[in-house]
C-alpha cells in the first residue's frame, strides 16, 4: 500500500513539475505578445490558456499534498 502511495506521490510530482512549466511559459508567451501588440486574439488566448493552466497546477498541487497526507496517515497508523 504504501509503494503504492509513493509511486502516486512521484507522479504527481512530475505532473506538478510539468504543470509549472508549462505555466510558465504560457504566461511568459502571453506577457511578450501583450508588450509587443497590445490586447488581441493571441494575448486573449494566452489569458484563457494561462487561466486553465493555473487551474490544473492548484489540483495537482492539491492531489499532491493530499497524497503526502495520506502516507504520513499510514506511517501515523503503523507506529
Amino acid at each position: 500500500m504504501k509503494d503504492r502511495i509513493k509511486e502516486e506521490i512521484r507522479l504527481y510530482e512530475n505532473l506538478f513539475n510539468k504543470a509549472f512549466s508549462v505555466t510558465v511559459l504560457v504566461g511568459v508567451g502571453t506577457l511578450a505578445v501583450l508588450r509587443k501588440e497590445g490586447f488581441g486574439f493571441w494575448a486573449g488566448t494566452g489569458v484563457i490558456a494561462l487561466y486553465f493552466s493555473l487551474v490544473f497546477l492548484g489540483l495537482t498541487l492539491k492531489k499532491w499534498k493530499d497524497k503526502i497526507a495520506s502516507l504520513e496517515g499510514l506511517d501515523d497508523n503503523s507506529s
